[in-house]
């Protein structure tokens, strides 16, 4: 049921730049985009993804590639339906990010529906 807690999220991949450069980001914002409106969870235009960069990090310790999902929701969603926005979102990068020795970290967040506030763009 799209809409039932209203609009949103605010989906954000960290990656290392090195990750970056050697898969198609692209299509990987596009095919997180699809995750989240297969959970009908949210209307195709309310999600929001984008990607950033790094290019310095540690990982371990040691500087190694890295890529993590944040997810950001208004707050109201049960526990289920929060970790399988998780295990979704975590199973379609692991398909662009591969079997390397990469961090692949998802979270997921809620924002207080009633502190919240936003600006809708004319798009």
């Amino acid at each position: 049921m799209w809409y039932s807690y209203g609009v949103m999220p605010h989906c954000t991949i960290e990656m290392s730049t090195l990750l970056s450069e050697q898969i198609d980001t692209q299509a990987l914002l596009e095919d997180l985009h699809m995750t989240l409106v297969k959970s009908e969870e949210f209307g195709p235009a309310d999600i929001k993804v984008r990607l950033l960069t790094s290019d310095l990090y540690l990982v371990g310790g040691e500087c190694g590639e890295f890529a993590h999902i944040t997810l950001k929701l208004l707050s109201g969603r049960s526990k289920e339906i929060k970790q399988g926005l998780a295990k979704e979102l975590f199973l379609s990068a692991n398909e662009w990010i591969g079997e390397g020795n990469i961090s692949l970290t998802v979270d997921v967040r809620e924002m207080d529906r009633e502190i919240y506030q936003k600006k809708k763009a004319n798009l």
